[in-house]
Protein backbone atom coordinates (compact mmCIF):
# COMPACT_ATOMS: atom_id res chain seq x y z
CA UNK A 1 0.00 0.00 0.00
CA UNK A 2 2.84 2.38 0.84
CA UNK A 3 4.69 1.59 -2.38
CA UNK A 4 1.63 2.53 -4.44
CA UNK A 5 0.90 5.65 -2.40
CA UNK A 6 -2.38 4.41 -0.91
CA UNK A 7 -1.71 5.17 2.75
CA UNK A 8 -3.68 8.05 4.19
CA UNK A 9 -6.36 7.86 1.52
CA UNK A 10 -9.59 6.00 0.88
CA UNK A 11 -9.82 3.20 -1.66
CA UNK A 12 -13.41 2.91 -2.80
CA UNK A 13 -13.16 -0.63 -4.24
CA UNK A 14 -10.29 -3.10 -4.05
CA UNK A 15 -10.54 -6.26 -6.19
CA UNK A 16 -8.15 -9.09 -5.37
CA UNK A 17 -7.62 -12.39 -7.19
CA UNK A 18 -4.13 -13.54 -6.28
CA UNK A 19 -4.47 -17.31 -6.74
CA UNK A 20 -3.93 -18.33 -3.13
CA UNK A 21 -1.90 -15.45 -1.69
CA UNK A 22 -5.03 -14.07 0.01
CA UNK A 23 -4.27 -16.02 3.19
CA UNK A 24 -0.94 -14.22 3.61
CA UNK A 25 -1.77 -10.81 2.14
CA UNK A 26 -5.29 -10.09 3.36
CA UNK A 27 -4.68 -10.46 7.12
CA UNK A 28 -1.97 -7.80 6.74
CA UNK A 29 -4.35 -5.54 4.83
CA UNK A 30 -7.10 -6.09 7.42
CA UNK A 31 -4.61 -5.12 10.15
CA UNK A 32 -3.74 -1.93 8.23
CA UNK A 33 -7.46 -1.14 7.92
CA UNK A 34 -8.05 -1.80 11.63
CA UNK A 35 -5.15 0.50 12.58
CA UNK A 36 -6.43 3.22 10.18
CA UNK A 37 -3.30 3.16 8.02
CA UNK A 38 -5.56 2.78 5.02
CA UNK A 39 -9.31 2.95 4.49
CA UNK A 40 -11.03 0.61 2.05
CA UNK A 41 -14.77 0.93 1.55
CA UNK A 42 -15.29 -2.30 -0.38
CA UNK A 43 -13.20 -5.41 -1.02
CA UNK A 44 -14.01 -8.03 -3.62
CA UNK A 45 -11.92 -11.16 -3.39
CA UNK A 46 -11.78 -14.65 -4.81
CA UNK A 47 -10.98 -17.23 -2.13
CA UNK A 48 -9.09 -20.34 -3.20
CA UNK A 49 -9.90 -22.87 -0.48
CA UNK A 50 -9.12 -25.93 -2.55
CA UNK A 51 -5.34 -25.71 -2.28
CA UNK A 52 -3.90 -28.53 -0.18
CA UNK A 53 -1.97 -26.23 2.16
CA UNK A 54 -5.06 -24.18 3.12
CA UNK A 55 -6.23 -25.22 6.58
CA UNK A 56 -9.12 -24.27 8.81
CA UNK A 57 -6.69 -22.02 10.72
CA UNK A 58 -5.97 -20.05 7.51
CA UNK A 59 -9.69 -19.48 6.99
CA UNK A 60 -10.30 -18.64 10.65
CA UNK A 61 -7.45 -16.10 10.70
CA UNK A 62 -8.70 -14.51 7.46
CA UNK A 63 -12.24 -13.99 8.73
CA UNK A 64 -11.16 -12.96 12.25
CA UNK A 65 -8.90 -10.25 10.80
CA UNK A 66 -11.73 -9.10 8.51
CA UNK A 67 -14.01 -8.83 11.53
CA UNK A 68 -11.41 -6.90 13.54
CA UNK A 69 -11.16 -4.46 10.60
CA UNK A 70 -14.95 -4.12 10.72
CA UNK A 71 -15.30 -5.41 7.17
CA UNK A 72 -18.71 -7.05 6.71
CA UNK A 73 -19.66 -9.65 4.11
CA UNK A 74 -22.45 -8.38 1.91
CA UNK A 75 -22.24 -10.92 -0.90
CA UNK A 76 -20.72 -14.30 -1.69
CA UNK A 77 -21.09 -16.71 -4.54
CA UNK A 78 -19.44 -19.76 -6.04
CA UNK A 79 -17.16 -19.00 -8.95
CA UNK A 80 -18.53 -21.34 -11.59
CA UNK A 81 -16.36 -19.89 -14.39
CA UNK A 82 -13.02 -20.96 -12.98
CA UNK A 83 -11.61 -23.26 -10.35
CA UNK A 84 -13.32 -26.25 -11.95
CA UNK A 85 -16.69 -24.71 -11.20
CA UNK A 86 -16.74 -25.21 -7.44
CA UNK A 87 -13.35 -24.75 -5.81
CA UNK A 88 -13.41 -20.95 -5.41
CA UNK A 89 -15.75 -18.50 -3.73
CA UNK A 90 -16.16 -14.81 -4.49
CA UNK A 91 -16.65 -12.67 -1.38
CA UNK A 92 -17.56 -9.00 -1.20
CA UNK A 93 -16.89 -7.05 1.99
CA UNK A 94 -17.97 -3.54 2.88
CA UNK A 95 -16.61 -1.43 5.70
CA UNK A 96 -18.95 -0.85 8.59
CA UNK A 97 -17.97 2.84 8.60
CA UNK A 98 -18.94 3.24 4.94
CA UNK A 99 -22.27 1.49 5.58
CA UNK A 100 -23.06 3.89 8.42
CA UNK A 101 -22.18 6.93 6.30
CA UNK A 102 -24.14 5.69 3.29
CA UNK A 103 -27.20 4.86 5.39
CA UNK A 104 -27.07 8.23 7.17
CA UNK A 105 -27.00 9.98 3.80
CA UNK A 106 -30.18 8.22 2.64
CA UNK A 107 -32.16 7.92 5.85
CA UNK A 108 -33.21 11.20 7.43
Amino acid sequence: MKELGHTGRTLEVLKIDCEGCEYEVMPLLFEAIASHEVQVNQIQIEMHAYQKWVTFDHLLNFFQKADEAKMRIFHKERNHWGCEGWKCLEYAFVSEQFLRQANAAIVC
